[in-house]
């Protein structure tokens, strides 16, 4: 095992500044010489970092710290809190929501450090002393936060030994994104075969719907009873996920009127930050258990014109799909579509009679399709289980 250092004993520590949004649009997105500025938003899950943001803090401005390059940036604040982490590659601005963790007297490797605030133990010790009402750290308390930390060349040889066990990783999760690539091509020729061509369109989807219902922007009630209420992260493409971290509001008699969801309902996906989720749609199979929040769109189907799931196919064809994106609106890294959207999205509509029968065909030659799929995606959360794997060995002196 390695001795063990204090964040605060190592580095130098100092959040950012915030800015306004006027005074940043009126000030600060001018394509002059400066610092590009860095916030939240710009730091993924991943550690990649967007340096061209359209935010520049000229050189000529004082009152704003700057990070060297080297620096470790660490989000101290909200749902992102100690799982963002970045290794900054130039010298930067910052918002204040950002820590920034600089090397003190050369004492440690960045890359060190940073693969330090990957490992799962970092983010144990962070939210262990989160005391902030937005599961926020102070500058004191994330000073704490101990790391192993031997002799420089130790850290160069297990940086060096990280990477290269991290890029056998990265090659392997990448042919598996590729064969999910091709699953997708595959599913898309399938819908295509069955479903017919854009020229074969001979209606809308607002001629088959009953209504449209956005959800409940309510995040919490004092009076009714307690109701599950699905959100993005409780629906896949596919289905609504059976997962434990469901959420219940209490919901009056008139709001379970309102937003309880039916068996054959669609939920439609309205805003989100990948466009290959907007617009997807998933069948509820069971009345009166769920209801829904509003970044997801309730349709109600004439099933007197048409089957659900020829609807939820018709939606996941590359006709509607190039609708959907034609039509997005992107603010902000979100993606949102309109009711009237959905509404004029074409579709071909056959007599429900050859409808039962598409599905049938899709139905049959999907399943193999799914189930190679579902082996993917368990392979890649294996390959993040075994990136965790590497990093215990290494900071437990046994790599």
């Amino acid at each position: 095992m390695f001795p063990k250092k204090k964040l605060s004993d190592i580095a130098i520590i100092y959040n950012g500044n915030s800015i306004n949004k006027t005074v940043k649009q009126q000030n600060y997105m001018k394509d002059v010489p400066g610092w590009n500025y860095i916030g939240t938003k710009d730091v993924g899950f991943d550690g990649t970092v967007t340096y061209k943001t359209g935010v520049i803090i000229p050189f000529t401005e004082t009152k704003f710290r700057t990070a060297p390059a080297g620096t470790v940036f660490v989000c101290s604040e909200g749902g992102s809190a100690g799982k963002k982490t970045a290794l900054i590659q130039e010298e930067v601005c910052f918002g204040n929501k950002l820590y920034a963790i600089v090397n003190r007297d050369n004492i440690f490797i960045p890359k060190y450090v940073y693969y330090y605030t990957r490992y799962e133990a970092f983010l144990k010790q962070f939210k262990l002393m989160a005391s902030t009402l937005m599961g926020g750290i102070t500058a004191k308390n994330f000073g704490n936060i101990q790391l192993p930390l031997p002799e420089i060349s130790e850290q160069k040889r297990i940086v060096s030994r990280i990477e290269e066990l991290f890029s056998l990783l990265d090659n392997a999760v990448e042919a598996l994104q590729k064969t999910k690539e091709q699953l997708a091509v595959y599913r898309q020729a399938v819908l295509k075969e069955v479903l017919g061509s854009q020229g074969d369109c001979n209606s809308t989807l607002g001629e088959v719907i009953l209504y449209l219902q956005n959800g409940l922007s309510k995040r919490k009630g004092t009076d009714g009873k307690d109701i599950v209420v699905l959100r993005l992260a409780n629906i896949d493409n596919e289905k609504i996920l059976d997962l434990s971290e469901m959420r219940t509001i209490m919901l009056t008699d008139k709001e379970q009127e309102s937003y309880l969801l039916n068996e054959g309902d669609g939920l439609i996906v309205r805003v989100n930050g990948s466009m290959n989720r907007v617009g997807r749609m998933v069948l509820v199979s069971s009345s009166g258990t769920y209801a829904f929040c509003d970044h997801l769109i309730r349709c109600v189907f004439d099933r007197g014109k048409i089957e659900p799931q020829y609807a939820k196919y018709l939606l996941d064809d590359a006709v509607s799909r190039k609708h959907i994106k034609d039509n997005v609106v992107s603010t902000a890294g979100q993606n949102t579509i309109s009711q009237g959207t959905i509404k004029s999205c074409p579709i071909y509509l056959p007599s429900l009679e050859n409808q039962r029968e598409m599905i049938q065909e899709i139905d049959s030659r999907l399943p193999m399709c799914d189930s190679i799929e579902q082996t993917v995606d368990i392979a890649i959360l294996q390959a993040e289980a075994m990136r965790q794997s590497i990093l215990k060995e290494a900071f437990e002196g046994r790599l």
